[in-house]
């Protein structure tokens, strides 16, 4: 319900209400309701404004009857669309920069009482809700009765900052943040008023609630996605349909808030704290979409996901019915009666994530940010860094390539299902370094062997960084390709050999293959049998420093071998085609792919096709002439574990022997016929496969 309110009056206040009601009426529709009452959080339209600054919170008295007079307020944080935030006095729930309960003006004129905070939370040691009360028993001019306006300030906190030092402009929760969060005014005869604050319209930083005793309770909006199962949820499409459900012909704004998750790292202890999937912590864009429900009590809108910068993307979208006038004029807009705000549907409209490997936020000179690795399952350790005094070459990120994690790494990162581009960043920062000590610092081809997988697949086999980029302290790329099926990718880092020196890393990206520049953009890639084996063609649209291709087959689609090399044409903005011949190929499914490799080392893969061969059946009979009636058969050349249909007759059409022949898991076989029952003469061996294929050998019997 969007607002309630009972009403206890005794007999001289009813006698007082029905003399002077002409009175305080008539003036203007103003006052025209008994109980009347404004909220409004946020002293600047804007997103980035704080509540923090005085003046931020105003309740205003609008009521008509002049013993209406406001008896206590209470402000609900827990029903906020955007979650974990919470009122800080103590500097404990986030930053660590305080502000308690600051009366800002009108304390004395409405007989400002006290003031505490309630439902604590005893994770983050914030409180949930605060509680104003006011004189109720004082004169009327120490009283919060009609006319009276009180503002103040609090600091307000989302637990993901908790325990920031403060230092720099952090932790700022406009009033936007705040919208459904629940509002309980209560009057000295006990009526009382239960809404939530929405947006002010036209004014993005802003909230409101507004309560009358002639506003009528609305009916509560609900918003769906029909475009997705359900939510929240990850997507890589920006496009998608909302569906908002209420009342038939009801007016309905729905609100989409583009949220970014800011951890301002390098002042927290722990950090990142309490960080829940889909959590914002602030507001970067804010839109209102005007619509009415149709006669069958729905309405469907198209909407655009946003994702404005690296930490975003998460698009919170409510909705709340707007009420009737409230007759309250406020800075000379009309205030409408406050709804209920619907619960929100969230989607994280997903453009990638990119991870700096043993070191804490980090910026590129590009605006790319790198955060602070929480996504390694099998605990690699940070490295110790011998290029502290050194450059790396190759790079103007020095600082991203000596940070790494070192050991045994395996990466999970929740993603939307779909084909991305993984983008991993190596350094050789020990083994030839010239500040690493002995060993490390002779170390160089051949000291660090490592495999890389991603979601299962080796995409990079005995991988030497050293060897690769021609020397220690220098920036190695190497770009992959996949396909995610679980909503999870999984990139994992292991020694080449049990034994062998560990992994290291110093960052990696994950992009969705549509966002990504790929440095050759593969048109198409096919592979067929030939003749002489399997022909392999594929085209670029376009190259931009590219070195050589390397054609790679697999037997078992996941473990890859090279096959040749073939050059690139470097750049080129026009298609270019190439092709290569697999002389030798296995029977049964071969797969390939082309590694592509950039003038500085980075790889990247086209798609993985597939051919199947059939094996050529053959068959050996003997002795053949046969004189002892002992015929031996030996089989080869068929699929494994094949049903062969095996008979000899003579050469007026009469079958003489009849046997089945089960090749083993090779495709092979022997066995041993015995003939003696037979005559001498010419005969014919029929052999058919599962496949209707079929060899025929002449027999002579003497």
């Amino acid at each position: 319900m969007a607002h309630s309110f009972t009403r206890n009056f005794s007999f001289p206040q009813l006698v007082f209400f029905a003399f002077c009601l002409p009175f305080f009426f008539a003036p203007a529709h103003l006052y025209a309701q008994q109980y009347a009452a404004h909220m409004e959080v946020g002293n600047d339209c804007t997103l980035g404004h704080d509540t923090y600054n005085d003046f931020s919170f105003t309740i205003t008295n609008y009521s008509g009857l002049v013993t209406a007079n406001i008896d206590r307020f209470t402000i609900d944080l827990s029903t906020c669309i955007l979650q974990d935030l919470y009122f800080d006095p103590l500097g404990a729930a986030g930053d660590k920069v305080l502000k308690s309960f600051t009366a800002n003006s009108g304390a004395s004129a409405t007989g400002l009482k006290n003031n505490f905070h309630y439902n604590q939370d005893p994770a983050s040691k914030g409180y949930n809700s605060l509680w104003v009360s006011f004189n109720t028993s004082n004169p009327a001019d120490d009283m919060f009765g009609p006319f009276n306006t009180f503002s103040f300030s609090i600091d307000i906190d989302h637990s993901s900052l908790k325990n920031y030092d403060g230092l720099g402009n952090v932790g700022q929760v406009s009033g936007a943040m705040l919208a459904g969060a629940t509002v309980v005014v209560r009057y000295a005869d006990g009526t009382q008023f239960t809404t939530q604050l929405t947006p002010i319209p036209g004014c993005d930083g802003k909230v409101e609630a507004t309560v009358t005793s002639d506003c009528n309770s609305p009916t509560a909006p609900s918003v769906s996605v029909i475009s997705v199962p359900s939510t929240p949820a990850l997507t890589l499409e920006p496009n998608h349909v909302v569906r908002v459900t209420g009342t038939p012909f009801d007016s309905v704004m729905l609100y989409v808030a583009e949220g970014a998750l800011d951890l301002h790292d390098g002042g927290h202890s722990p950090s990142p704290y309490d960080i829940d999937p889909f959590e914002a912590n602030v507001y970067v864009e804010f839109r209102e979409i005007l619509l009415n429900i149709g006669p069958s009590g729905m309405v469907d809108v198209g909407i655009t996901l946003t994702n404005s910068r690296s930490d975003g993307g998460f698009n919170y979208i409510y909705a709340a019915t707007r009420g009737d006038s409230s007759n309250i004029v406020k800075d000379g807009q009309e205030r409408l009666c406050s709804g209920t705000v619907s619960a929100p549907a969230i989607l994280h409209y997903y453009k990638g994530v990119c991870v700096n490997c043993g070191g804490s936020d980090y910026t590129t000179a590009d605006g790319v940010i790198y955060q602070e690795d929480i996504f390694d399952s099998r605990n690699g350790y940070q490295n110790d860094d011998y290029t502290l005094y050194e450059g790396i070459e190759f790079t103007t990120e020095d600082q991203l390539f000596k940070t790494q994690l070192k050991g045994l790494m395996g990466f999970n990162v929740p993603v939307p299902n779909g084909d991305y581009e993984v983008i991993c960043l190596f350094s050789e920062n020990n083994y030839g370094a010239v500040l690493a000590p002995s060993p490390f610092n002779m170390g160089g081809v051949g000291s660090r062997l490592m495999d890389i997988k991603v979601e299962g697949v080796l995409v990079d086999n005995d991988l030497d960084i050293y060897s690769t980029i021609g020397g220690a302290s220098k920036a190695l790329i190497r770009r992959y390709v996949t396909t995610v099926f679980d909503s999870n990718l999984d990139l994992d880092l292991d020694p080449h050999v049990p034994a062998g020196e560990v992994p290291v890393i110093s960052g990696y990206c994950i992009i969705p293959l549509a966002q990504s520049v790929f440095p050759v953009e593969f048109l198409q890639f096919t592979a067929a049998p030939v003749d002489k084996g399997v022909e392999l063609k594929w085209t670029t649209a376009q190259e931009m420093n590219n070195d050589y291709f390397t054609v790679e087959r697999s037997l078992d689609g996941t473990s890859f071998s090279a096959l040749a090399d073939i050059p690139g044409t470097g750049t080129s903005d026009s298609p270019v085609d190439y092709q290569s011949l697999d002389k030798r190929p296995h029977f049964g499914t071969n797969y390939y792919r082309i590694r592509q490799t950039d003038l500085d080392g980075a790889v990247s893969y086209s798609q993985t096709v597939a051919v199947f061969l059939h094996p050529t059946p053959q068959v050996s009979a003997y002795p053949n002439p046969n004189t002892g009636r002992n015929l031996k058969l030996h089989l080869q050349g068929y699929a494994p574990e094949e049903l062969v249909h095996a008979c000899l007759v003579d050469l007026l059409g009469k079958t003489h022997h009849i046997d089945k022949l089960q090749l083993d898991a090779n495709g092979e076989m022997q066995t041993n016929w015995d003939l003696t029952a037979l005559p001498t003469g010419i005969y014919l061996l029929n052999l058919q496969d599962n496949g209707g294929r079929t060899i025929n050998t002449k027999i002579i019997l003497k």
